[in-house]
């Protein structure tokens, strides 16, 4: 399989698991040169789990990091 560097720098993010409502807006799909990509994660004001998967199109996972700032 023949993959441009586009491709295999492509960041997936979605909610696995959803207890609370939340949701995700990508902000960056590409790896940064630190790499580093982005999505804003929106927590609900529901309690519950929430898992966030990040996956490469090369088939490569990662565990996203999650920073909170007050509205």
């Amino acid at each position: 399989m023949n993959q441009s560097i586009s491709d295999m720098q492509k960041v997936t993010f979605h909610i696995r698991h959803n207890e609370s409502g939340s949701h995700l807006d990508r902000v960056n799909d590409l790896l940064e040169a630190n790499g580093e990509a982005r999505a804003i994660f929106y927590a609900s004001s529901q309690s519950g789990t929430d898992i966030v998967k990040a996956s490469f199109a090369c088939g490569a996972r990662a565990t996203p990091k999650a920073s909170r700032t007050a509205r």
